[in-house]
């Protein structure tokens, strides 16, 4: 089996009773590749905030594109017929924080040929904060000037206050959090994140 394109051209004359001539020119085209997909998406989706699926399609010397139908979790979400091919992307009900949702794509040509669907694992977020405060092991008074942060990559640890509290932004439903202070022996806990 061969994908091609063929594309072919000739001029049609019709002629009537009286002599009097028409020239049309005639195109036909066999398409038989499918159109070209890349999709763009975000790796974090952060709950409660839209963004964009973005779908870039092209088919070549071919038919045209006639449809461009994005799907989240196999289920169809938005059929587009004309560029720009984007869809609004938002968190689905039911999907939990650091939950992975699946954006697809497909393309459709103007002579019926599919592309492979095209697909992104995204992941579901919420922005939430972990806050707290640290207190000393042998006095349960206040622990200013501790070092807290997530064990999540990307977060920047705080101090705490002169009431040993502190507030870190964190992405998921919960996070694992360190307390140290030099001289002290550090604290790991897994908490809540309040959304």
């Amino acid at each position: 089996a061969f994908d091609f394109v063929f594309r072919a051209q000739d001029d049609a004359v019709a002629e009537d009773g009286f002599q009097r001539s028409a020239t049309a020119r005639v195109r036909i085209l066999r398409d038989s590749l499918p159109p070209i997909v890349a999709l763009t998406t975000p790796d974090r989706l952060l709950r409660g905030r839209v963004e964009k699926a973005v779908a870039s399609v092209t088919d070549g010397t071919g038919s045209g594109v006639a449809r461009v139908v994005f799907s989240v979790n196999g289920a169809p979400k938005a059929t587009l017929g004309q560029p720009p091919f984007e869809m609004p992307l938002e968190a689905p009900e039911g999907v939990a924080s650091g939950e992975t949702i699946t954006v697809s794509v497909q393309a459709f040509d103007l002579a019926g040929n599919a592309s492979e669907p095209v697909s992104r694992a995204v992941a579901v977020v919420s922005e939430g904060v972990v806050t707290g405060h640290v207190l000393a092991d042998e006095t349960s008074l206040p622990l200013a000037g501790a070092t807290v942060r997530l064990t999540a990559a990307g977060t920047d640890p705080v101090t705490t206050d002169a009431r040993g509290l502190y507030a870190l932004p964190a992405e998921s439903a919960t996070a694992l959090v360190v307390a140290e202070a030099p001289g002290r022996t550090s604290v790991e806990r897994e908490l809540p994140v309040a959304v």
